[in-house]
C-alpha cells in the first residue's frame, strides 16, 4: 500500500467514526439512550459514566455526575482523555442507567461505537397513578411519592412512573389527605387514587357556654377567629391535625372529618369550689366530710384523685410541717380525710386542695377546736373501767324530819285560830 492508498484509508476510517482509539489520548461524542420492557424511551432515567481521564496523578479513573434523559429517554455525553506519557490510557467507558429501582450497566471502547448507546431496562414497565375526588374529578397538585421519588400530578390528575417488577411502596397526599399502600408490578398498569373531601365545623367554648376569641392554626394556616368558629365545605384528608391558642394556653389533636365533622372544644376556665367542710369525732378519732363541685354547662368536672388534706396544731411554728390526711371518696364530690386521734383542747389547722380535669385548683384553709374527749387507758384485755360512786357521810337524822312537821302543822293551826277570833269580833 503506497501512501496515497494509506491515507485514504485513513480518511474513510475517520469518516465513519469506527477508527481504533488511540489510547495515548482520545475525545469521544455520543448519546445514551434508556428504553423500557418495550423499548419505549424513559425520561428522567438516572445515567453517568466512568472512564479513563489520563491524568498521570490522582485517581486514573473518573465517574461524571449523575445525569437525567430528556423527553426521548436521551443524555448527551462529549468526553476528552487528556492522554499521559507514563502509561497506557484504558479506553474503556463504564455506563450505567438507573430507574424504577432497576439499574443496567455497559462497557464501550471509545470511538468504537454507535451512538446513540441504548441501556434497554428490560425488567421496567410504565404505571400511572390517578388522583381524583369522589366524583372521580381530576385533583391537580397532589403528590405521590414511590421509591424516595416524589411526582405531582398533572391538570388530569395523572403522573407516570417507570418501576421494577415487583411490590413497590407508595404515598399518595393532597392538602391533608393522605393514602399508603403497595402495589405489584408485571407490566404496563394503572392505579387510583380516591380522595373524598367532608364538611367541618370547630366551635371553641367555655365552660360556661361563652364563645372565645382564639387563634387556630389548620390546613397550614392560621385563623383568628373572635367568635371561636371554623368552617369549611370541603376538605381532603381523615388525619386533620388542628392547633387552638387562647390567651397562651394552647390545645391540639387530630380529628378524622369522615367520622366526626363537628368537633367543639371546652376551655374550662374557672375553678372548683370546696363547697364545705364538717368536722366529726367519734370514739376519739377526727375526720373532715368534705363536698366538692365544679359548676359549668360544660365544666370538665372534679378529678377525684387529685383532693389533698394537710393539718397541724394551731400553736406550731409557722416552719412546722404538715400531717397528710388519709382521704378517700365517699361518693360524687364528696371525700373523708382521716385525720386520726387529735390532742384535745386544742386548734387545728387544715389546708385542702382540689382540681378540675382542666386542672384548674381550688384551695381553703380554715380551723377547728378538739374538745376535751376523756382518753380510756390501754390495757391488754381492751377493758373500759367504771369507778364507784363515793360515800359522802352526810345523812339527815330521821327524828329532825319528824320534829319539823310537828312544827310545821302548829303554825298552820294558830294562823286559823287567829284569823277565825278577827272574824268574831267584827
Amino acid at each position: 500500500m503506497n501512501h496515497r492508498q494509506l491515507l485514504i484509508f485513513l480518511t474513510l476510517i475517520s469518516l465513519v467514526n469506527i477508527s481504533v482509539a488511540d489510547c495515548v489520548g482520545y475525545g469521544d461524542e455520543f448519546q445514551v439512550r434508556v428504553l423500557d420492557a418495550k423499548y419505549r424511551p424513559i425520561p428522567e432515567a438516572s445515567v453517568w459514566i466512568t472512564y479513563d481521564r489520563g491524568t498521570s496523578f490522582g485517581d486514573k479513573y473518573f465517574t461524571t455526575p449523575v445525569n437525567y434523559t430528556d423527553s426521548n429517554g436521551m443524555v448527551d455525553y462529549y468526553i476528552r482523555n487528556m492522554g499521559t506519557g507514563t502509561r497506557e490510557i484504558d479506553c474503556d467507558i463504564d455506563i450505567s442507567a438507573s430507574v424504577g429501582g432497576s439499574t443496567r450497566s455497559r462497557t464501550i471502547e471509545a470511538n468504537i461505537h454507535g451512538t446513540p448507546i441504548d441501556m434497554v431496562m428490560d425488567d421496567v414497565y410504565p404505571v400511572m397513578f390517578y388522583v381524583r375526588d369522589q366524583h372521580r374529578a381530576a385533583i391537580q397538585n397532589s403528590t405521590v411519592t414511590i421509591d424516595g421519588k416524589t411526582e405531582k400530578t398533572n391538570e388530569y390528575g395523572s403522573v407516570k412512573f417507570f418501576l421494577k417488577k415487583g411490590d413497590h411502596d407508595y404515598l399518595a397526599t393532597y392538602l391533608d389527605a393522605k393514602q399508603a399502600g403497595t402495589i405489584t408490578v408485571n407490566d404496563d398498569d394503572a392505579y387510583e387514587v380516591l380522595f373524598e373531601p367532608n364538611e367541618l365545623e370547630i366551635h371553641v367554648l367555655d365552660d360556661q357556654g361563652n364563645k372565645l376569641h382564639i387563634s387556630l392554626f389548620i390546613l397550614n394556616q392560621t385563623f383568628d377567629l373572635e367568635d371561636g368558629y371554623f368552617q369549611r365545605d370541603k376538605i381532603f384528608g381523615n388525619s386533620i391535625e388542628y392547633t387552638i391558642n387562647y390567651n397562651g394556653v394552647v390545645k391540639g389533636d387530630v380529628i378524622d372529618p369522615a367520622s366526626k365533622n363537628n368537633l367543639t372544644i371546652i376551655y374550662d376556665l374557672r375553678s372548683p369550689l370546696l363547697e364545705s367542710v364538717d368536722v366529726q369525732t367519734q370514739n376519739n378519732q377526727t375526720t373532715l366530710l368534705i363536698t366538692a363541685s365544679d359548676p359549668g354547662i360544660y365544666a370538665s368536672g372534679v378529678d377525684v384523685s387529685s383532693i389533698s388534706v394537710l393539718y397541724k396544731l394551731g400553736t406550731a411554728a409557722s416552719d412546722t410541717d404538715w400531717n397528710t390526711a388519709t382521704t378517700f371518696s365517699t361518693g360524687h364530690n364528696t371525700f373523708t380525710a382521716d385525720l386520726g386521734q387529735l390532742p384535745s383542747n386544742n386548734i387545728m389547722e387544715f389546708k385542702i386542695g382540689i382540681k378540675d380535669r382542666e386542672g384548674n385548683s381550688a384551695i381553703i384553709t380554715g380551723k377547728f377546736s378538739t374538745l376535751f374527749v376523756p382518753v380510756p387507758q390501754n390495757n391488754t384485755q381492751n377493758q373500759t373501767i367504771t369507778q364507784p360512786i363515793e360515800d359522802t357521810g352526810q345523812e339527815i337524822p330521821l327524828i329532825y324530819i319528824i320534829g319539823g312537821v310537828i312544827l310545821v302543822i302548829l303554825a298552820i293551826y294558830l294562823l286559823i285560830r287567829i284569823k277565825s277570833a278577827a272574824m268574831g269580833g267584827n
